[in-house]
């Protein structure tokens, strides 16, 4: 430890920068190497639930023209109507 002391000021405070900046850029190419993890993670599961997320949306239009379709009919007393409300909706969504 003796030798430590006895080096200059500068060149202890050289070192220590240097050595932070070693760690420093470990640290970064850690991250670096997790990201690219991560996104590939990411891409996994946007191919396994994400474009399904898309087709759920979908449903829920379509359940809502229907359940509008069946209120239109249970509204109605005229059966010339319900009759064209069934045809529109299976015509369109069944």
């Amino acid at each position: 430890m003796r030798w430590f002391k006895n080096l200059k000021i500068s060149v202890k405070l050289i070192s220590t920068f240097v050595i932070l900046a070693l760690i420093t850029g470990a640290m970064g190419v850690y991250g670096i190497m997790n990201m690219r993890s991560v996104d590939q993670d990411y891409t996994d599961m946007y191919i396994d639930y994400g474009v399904s997320l898309g087709d759920l949306g979908a449903v829920g239009i379509h359940f809502n023209w229907v359940e509008k379709a069946l209120r239109d009919m249970l509204m109605t007393d005229n059966l010339e109507s319900k009759q064209s409300a069934n045809s529109t909706t299976r015509d369109n969504h069944g």
